[in-house]
């Protein structure tokens, strides 16, 4: 089993660069050689931002969920970021 030794940090925020609060951020990475699969998630603090533990190594896509309530204040979810995260290995 992989450790959870490394974070994903970030805010969510709109156009005006305003923290949203309450949105749900979610990590995944497919299961790819010597990667096994990964998901989890997290909800946006007052200030718009997120951390989430991860494994180091592969490539993960990176996306946001907006509740009902969120989308009623005409916010729209953003595309898919996908990320690549180097194993441990290959960092300094």
């Amino acid at each position: 089993m992989a450790t959870l030794s490394l974070s994903l940090n970030g805010t969510v925020a709109d156009e005006s660069g305003s923290g949203i609060s309450g949105a749900y951020v979610w990590v995944y990475r497919e299961e790819l050689g010597d990667f096994s699969e990964f998901w989890s998630e997290s909800i946006t603090k007052d200030d718009g931002s997120y951390s989430i533990d991860i494994i180091p190594g592969g490539k993960y896509d990176v996306g946001v969920y907006l509740t009902s309530e969120l989308r009623g204040q005409n916010y729209t979810e953003p595309s898919i970021l996908n990320v690549k995260v180097p194993k441990a290995s290959e960092r300094d």
